[in-house]
């Protein structure tokens, strides 16, 4: 991973995965230039790292009687749990 912004040269910063203030879903971790000049990378997922995690979304058990809207909500929690294992894996491999 390349530290500078290719575009201006200013320091790249790591934006972790969340959920975004404005449409409410999750994205995905990415580097992004500290000078705002609207460079943007994406970080490497897991799935191309060769990465394989002891569990799967699949073991996690879905309830079948839930609140309307609760399987949104754990959806959203497993896509921001995996982007944050997503970044943990990058750190361990630039280590």
């Amino acid at each position: 991973m390349e530290d500078t912004c290719p575009q201006c040269g200013n320091d790249l910063k790591l934006v972790p995965s969340g959920i975004s203030k404005k449409t409410g879903k999750p994205y995905n971790s990415f580097y992004s230039c500290s000078a705002r000049c609207g460079y943007t990378q994406p970080t490497k997922s897991v799935e191309s790292s060769g990465f394989r995690p002891a569990v799967s979304k699949a073991d996690i058990p879905i309830i079948e009687d839930e609140e309307p809207g609760q399987a949104a909500i754990k959806d959203t929690m497993r896509q921001v749990l995996i982007g944050y294992l997503e970044e943990f894996v990058q750190w361990l491999k630039e280590k």
